[in-house]
């Protein structure tokens, strides 16, 4: 019977085992991975194949994939003019939100939305690029109620990353 050991390791050294490899017969191997709990970014793999009374074999692969991650939301909360979460129409309000893209690929737009309690849909109020972002604090400001819009108001965040291979996306709950 033919044997195969799959390693993965992260660009920064950190190696994974694969759980789960199979010989797929006709001296094809292969290995399903959970990537759950590893970090995003570059891997390369390293293939070795043994079987009794047959030469080993061992292969490499330099950045053989990428693990993508959407942009993280946490963090957020807004203030006015007068300091916490009170305040009135024309006065300038301060929103702020962490944004995190794991895999440092690309920028991400950062947008603001925000609507009248109850309404159903939301309203465009602010936005801006972050590039690669990682812990940053985004600050967006809004200035645009007049006093039409006196109640409670609701709020939230999206972010978007461009990434070449295609958009991915994140949001917070409304607040």
């Amino acid at each position: 019977d033919a044997y195969s050991d799959f390693k993965v390791t992260h660009e920064t050294g950190v190696v994974f085992d694969c759980a789960s490899e199979s010989n797929l017969g006709s001296g094809y191997y292969g290995c399903d991975m959970n990537t759950t709990d590893m970090p995003a970014r570059w891997y390369h793999t390293n293939v070795t194949v043994w079987r009794d009374y047959y030469n080993n074999a061992t292969a490499s692969y330099v950045n053989s994939f990428f693990l993508e991650t959407p942009p993280a939301l946490y963090g957020e909360n807004v203030s006015s003019e007068q300091g916490g979460d009170l305040g009135g129409w024309g006065e300038v309000w301060t929103f702020r939100v962490n944004v995190t893209d794991e895999d440092q690929e690309s920028n991400v737009t950062v947008t603001l939305w925000i609507r009248s309690y109850g309404a159903t849909s939301w309203n465009y109020a602010n936005s801006t690029v972050v590039e690669k972002p990682y812990e940053d604090e985004v600050i967006l400001t809004y200035s645009g109620f007049d006093c039409s819009n006196i109640g409670t108001w609701e709020y939230y965040f999206t972010a978007v990353d461009n990434d070449v291979g295609g958009n991915h996306s994140n949001e917070t709950v409304p607040h």
